[in-house]
């Protein structure tokens, strides 16, 4: 124990004691090297996950520009934190101006591609995302210390030196502790509320209200998910005030208004003083009716314009809030291989279940069967009891939400299950036979072991009780598996292997020309502004993201071209995420016929977009053999086997569709147009001139017209026609396209 010297007051630190405190600052120290060291690997073994780029220009644009309308259904706080390592470099700023010719409404849809064309239009785009990502996992180092300090109050240093190695064990905190996101961020904030919350409630302070004030303002102006924590706090300060104790009510209700104005002091202060979301007079959101809000928020809504019309917060913010709270759920969400936009009550649970170590939720498991068994003694603020109500309150909101994208969505639940992981084995160790305490080494040292076995793919982690990622797309995708971060794996394969080009589909913003990769991409990757979405170039090697195979996010006749590499073995398997597979000829799905008649006819269409003629010739073929008085099926078939060379039978083809359908304009148009790719120009124009004579209000008449005309070496009378076909129809986009082209540059 230590002791008071009677001569000086001082304190006199036993031998023992001070061994314990060395040997406390030793682990910590090696705490911080090892966490580094494992953050800095890890950033450089990932490309830019989908969210990064959007992150990091709304983050500089907030810190540089004081311009908050790059995606606002974030706070800016962590993205500016992120992004001064970028300002410190002197990254190019984005182009205002875009911004500003775009509508509100126009540019949050948008923005994502700007954010992409910011991020790549750096001179060392990779550089400046690890120098960022760095800056995210200061936050990590936090947290840790903060686990440490809260379980080392509660149960000992030696149970805060478990904690702390299980966190730096845990997969899921790991991986976002090395990406430019606000989920490790907010994590942080909202358990560090809760700690200086607890030491609150136990023995008030200046300095623990005002750590819990500033650290519940941070966690709002992080993500909005941070709101959750007001609730939390009101409720656990009343339910203190009430019982005999240091806390009473005039100490509660002071704490409580000293967080609420510390909040709303930092929410202004965040967003620079301001209520517009730039310096561009007269430009804000009103998102009430956006594509992006759910038509049901008939609460949140009315709210969030009379906080607008008062101008009680920033624009941005309260915008931003509606969009985050009333979220539409017009999105694809997948769990156990099905798709929905309804989601599923039980998929964070599971989710839970499926990616954290299984040895972890054991351990979890025996620590809340040891605060339990306490509940009938407790009177003080047990921690526990600050662990669990922010935990519980997390879930709910997040199973309330139905937006079921990932686990990330509740992170802020890791440091807490940890804690609790950490009394468990505490527990177990405590109760003093071997076998108790070998249960506990050992769950421990698993925990260790499956975080090094994953390392430093620790975003794919799985639980063994699922098969691993390996199996992961049975269960779960999205960015549980695969947000597009290894891009760079693909180009070290490449060059591995002497690869000169590949066919990719994959899942993310990050371009892959910025990583070198010279590709192909297929349906359902981005359109990158300086490679077009082709066909596979054949034999080569095809790289498929597993996003792509469990087909989330694409329509269903995309799923159903990517079907048959689900049961394929790949060639190659890079980080968990990217499947490489050698192919000769795309694999035709074997029973289409079991397929709506639709889906495959998008699938037909979609092929002949992107020239993939022969294929797309086999779909037709098998609606026909369902149908063969199908006109549209013959008319696109005829199409696809004249660009394909095979001019006879695809006319052939057509002229029994024009028979069958010859009142259908769709139909006419494809046969011009089919003529005029087979050099049958006159043909073309007799039948575009008889056409306009019918139907003089046409758009595809004129547009047959004019490419009549363009192949006749007419440029002139081509640019009227296409002119009068978008007079008619001004979102053609073959006629603009063509406009485009004819016409002189200056």
């Amino acid at each position: 124990m230590d002791t008071i010297s009677a001569e000086t007051g001082a304190a006199r630190v036993s031998p023992r004691r001070a061994g314990s405190r060395r040997a406390q600052y030793l682990a910590l120290s090696a705490f911080v090297v090892c966490y580094a060291a494992l953050k800095i690997g890890s950033t450089a073994s990932r490309s830019a996950t989908f969210d990064e780029p959007l992150h990091l220009a709304a983050g500089y644009s907030a810190l540089v520009e004081r311009d908050y309308r790059i995606d606002p259904t974030h706070p800016p706080f962590a993205r500016m934190w992120a992004a001064a390592p970028l300002v410190a470099a002197g990254a190019r700023p984005l182009d205002a101006a875009r911004v500003d010719a775009s509508t509100p409404g126009d540019w949050l849809l948008s923005s994502v591609g700007e954010a992409r064309r910011f991020l790549y239009g750096q001179r060392d785009a990779d550089a400046l995302l690890r120098a960022a990502r760095l800056a995210v996992a200061f936050w990590g180092l936090v947290l840790g210390g903060l686990i440490f300090a809260w379980t080392r109050e509660w149960l000992g240093p030696g149970t805060g030196l478990v904690a702390l190695g299980l966190y730096a064990s845990e997969p899921n905190l790991a991986a976002h502790a090395a990406l430019v996101t606000t989920d490790l961020p907010v994590a942080c904030f909202m358990f560090a509320a809760s700690y200086f919350l607890w030491r609150d409630v136990r023995r008030p302070t200046a300095l623990d209200s005002a750590a819990l004030a500033i650290c519940t303002a941070l966690a709002i102006v992080t993500k909005f998910s941070g709101l959750l924590l007001l609730p939390v706090i009101v409720i656990m300060l009343a339910a203190f005030a009430r019982r005999r104790g240091p806390l009473t009510w005039p100490m509660a209700g002071a704490i409580a208004g000293a967080v609420m104005a510390v909040t709303f002091a930092g929410i202004w202060a965040a967003y620079g003083f301001r209520y517009e979301p730039s310096a561009t007079a007269g430009w804000v959101f009103h998102l009430e009716r956006s594509p992006l809000v759910d038509a049901n928020a008939s609460l949140i809504a009315p709210a969030a314009a009379w906080l607008d019309a008062h101008h009680l917060l920033p624009n941005a913010f309260t915008q931003g809030a509606l969009v985050s709270v009333a979220a539409s759920r017009t999105q694809s969400m997948y769990l156990l291989g099905q798709i929905s936009t309804d989601g599923w009550w039980y998929y964070f649970p599971l989710a839970f279940l499926i990616k954290t170590p299984l040895a972890l939720v054991v351990l979890c498991a025996c620590g809340v069967w040891a605060a339990l068994r306490r509940v009938p003694r407790i009177i003080a603020p047990a921690p526990w009891l600050f662990i669990a109500v922010p935990l519980a309150v997390v879930i709910l909101a997040a199973v309330l939400s139905g937006i079921n994208i990932g686990v990330r969505h509740i992170l802020a639940v890791y440091p807490f299950v940890v804690v609790l992981a950490a009394a468990g084995a505490g527990w177990l160790w405590r109760q003093g036979r071997r076998v108790s305490r070998v249960t506990a080494a050992g769950l421990a040292t698993a925990v260790v072991v499956q975080f090094a076995a994953i390392y430093p793919h620790t975003l794919t982690f799985f639980s063994l009780l699922v098969g691993g990622p390996e199996r992961a797309t049975r269960y779960l995708a999205d960015s549980n598996i695969d947000w597009g971060q290894h891009l760079n794996l693909v180009k070290a394969r490449m060059d591995r292997n002497r690869v000169a080009h590949i066919t990719l589909a994959y899942f993310g913003t990050a371009d892959p020309s910025s990583y070198g990769i010279n590709a192909t991409l297929l349906p359902g990757t981005p359109a990158f502004d300086r490679v077009a979405i082709g066909k596979p170039q054949l034999p080569g090697y095809v790289a498929l993201s597993v996003n792509m195979l469990s087909g989330q996010y694409l329509p269903p006749e995309w799923r159903l071209y990517y079907r048959e590499f689900r049961n394929r073995t790949p060639v190659a398997v890079l980080g968990n995420t990217i499947r490489v597979y050698w192919v000769d000829t795309w694999p035709e799905s074997g029973d289409d016929a079991t397929e709506d008649v639709e889906v495959v006819r998008a699938l037909a269409r979609g092929l002949a977009d992107i020239k993939a003629y022969r294929h797309a010739a086999l779909h037709f073929r098998e609606i026909l053999e369902r149908n063969p008085n199908d006109a549209r099926a013959l008319a696109r078939l005829g199409v696809v086997l004249v660009e394909s060379g095979e001019e006879d039978e695809g006319l052939r083809s057509l002229q029994v569709a024009s028979d069958l359908a010859p009142g259908d304009a769709r139909i006419r148009y494809d046969q011009g147009i089919a003529l005029l790719t087979a050099g049958h120009v006159p043909r073309a124009e007799s039948r575009a001139v008889a056409w306009l004579k019918l139907a003089p209000d046409d758009h595809r008449a004129h547009y047959l017209l004019a490419a009549v005309r363009e192949a006749q070496d007419r440029p002139e009378d081509a640019l009227v026609e296409l002119d009068r076909a978008l007079r008619i129809d001004p979102s053609f986009a073959p006629a603009r396209e063509a406009m485009a082209a004819l016409r002189p540059r200056p």
